[in-house]
C-alpha cells in the first residue's frame, strides 16, 4: 500500500455511518479512469447489482409531523449508452409503515435513472496524497405501494446526488488485498409523495466507503442525513459484466 492515511479514515468513516445515513442510486462508483467522460475508453457495458436501502424519512401530514419507516432491496442491470453514462432499471421489493402499522407489508418496487461519470483526475503530487479524484451524480425514480389505514396508495421518489469520492489504489497481493478504497461525500435531494404525504426535508448530505475488490467488483456503504431527525442508510454490491 502506498501510505496509511486513508485505511485510517476509511475506519473511523465505518464507525461514524451506525450515527448517520445513503446514496439512493444503486449503480456504484468505477474505479477504472477509462469510464468517465474525463480520460475515458470503453470497458464492458453491462453492470448489475444487489443492494439495501432502509431508515426514516419525516413527513408533513396536513398539520401533523409523521415518520415514514422505510425498508427497500433491490437489484438492478444498467447499460452504458456512452462510456461516462448508464442508465438503469431496478426492481425489487419495498416495506413502507406510514401510520405505525404493527404489520407494514411488503410490496414490489420498480424504478429507473441514471449513473453519470464525470470526473476521473490523478493526484501525483505530493506523494503522500498520490490518489485519485472522482466525481459522480446520479437522478432516479421509483415507485412502490404502501399501507394507511387499510387503504393501499402509491409511494414515489425522486432522488438525485452528487459525490467527490477519494480513491487510495492499493499495491500488493490482490487475492488478500482489494484494489482500492474509495471515501466519498456530497449533496443530494430527496422528495416522497403518496397520496397527501410530502416530505418536508428534501436536500441532504451523504458519506460513504466503497472498496474495489477488482476492477469490476465492488461493495459499498453510504449514510446520509435529511433534516434533524430524517436518516437512512445504505449497502450494495457492483458487478461489471
Amino acid at each position: 500500500m502506498k501510505k496509511f492515511g486513508i485505511p485510517f479514515v476509511a475506519a473511523f468513516v465505518l464507525l461514524t455511518l451506525g450515527t448517520a445515513s445513503t446514496m439512493a442510486s444503486p449503480v456504484g462508483n468505477v474505479m477504472a479512469g477509462r469510464k468517465y467522460m474525463v480520460a475515458a475508453r470503453d470497458l464492458t457495458p453491462w453492470s448489475a447489482g444487489l443492494y439495501y436501502r432502509g431508515g426514516t424519512r419525516e413527513a408533513e401530514v396536513g398539520n401533523t409531523d409523521e415518520s415514514i419507516e422505510f425498508s427497500r432491496i433491490s437489484v438492478y442491470a444498467a447499460y452504458d449508452v456512452l462510456s461516462w453514462l448508464s442508465p438503469y432499471v431496478k426492481i425489487g421489493s419495498s416495506t413502507i409503515n406510514l401510520d405505525n402499522s404493527t404489520d407494514p407489508q411488503s410490496k414490489p418496487e420498480f424504478g429507473f435513472g441514471a449513473r453519470f461519470n464525470i470526473l476521473h483526475h490523478d493526484i501525483l503530487d505530493p506523494t503522500f496524497f498520490e490518489d485519485s479524484i472522482m466525481v459522480n451524480a446520479s437522478i432516479e425514480y421509483s415507485m412502490t405501494e404502501a399501507t394507511r389505514d387499510e387503504d393501499t396508495q402509491t409511494f414515489a421518489e425522486v432522488y438525485a446526488s452528487a459525490t467527490v469520492s477519494l480513491l487510495n489504489e492499493i499495491l500488493g497481493d490482490k487475492f488478500y488485498l482489494p484494489n482500492g478504497i474509495a471515501l466519498f461525500l456530497g449533496p443530494s435531494y430527496s422528495i416522497i409523495e403518496t397520496g397527501s404525504t410530502t416530505t418536508d426535508s428534501d436536500f441532504g448530505f451523504l458519506i460513504g466507503l466503497e472498496i474495489f475488490y477488482s476492477e469490476k467488483v465492488s461493495f459499498y456503504l453510504s449514510s446520509e442525513q435529511m433534516g434533524k431527525d430524517s436518516t437512512s442508510i445504505l449497502a450494495g454490491l457492483n458487478i461489471c459484466l
